[in-house]
């Protein structure tokens, strides 16, 4: 990857991390000392823990309708069957 393309998304993860309340490495270790893999890892763990803690009827696009009978269909946003799985 060229250096700049690196350094805008080292950059970009820092700043997401930094709106996430997260400023430092458990081991001490300020952002800008991590590598773009460590701070890959962070941002994707962080995103998966608020993920967790939205309820499910605020997930954005995806809704559920119950059909008479069987299992529900998955809708996007766009009103599109989604299959299940």
């Amino acid at each position: 990857m060229p250096a700049e393309i690196v350094e805008n998304r080292i950059d970009f993860l820092i700043n997401k991390l930094i709106d996430y309340g997260y400023h430092k490495h458990p081991d001490g270790r300020d952002l800008y000392e991590l590598s773009l893999f460590e701070l890959e890892s962070i941002y994707i763990n962080l995103r998966i823990q608020n993920a967790r803690k939205q309820p499910i009827y605020q997930a954005p696009g995806i809704y559920y309708i119950m059909p008479i009978a069987g299992k529900p269909k998955k809708r996007c946003g766009c009103g599109r069957s989604v299959q299940n799985s």
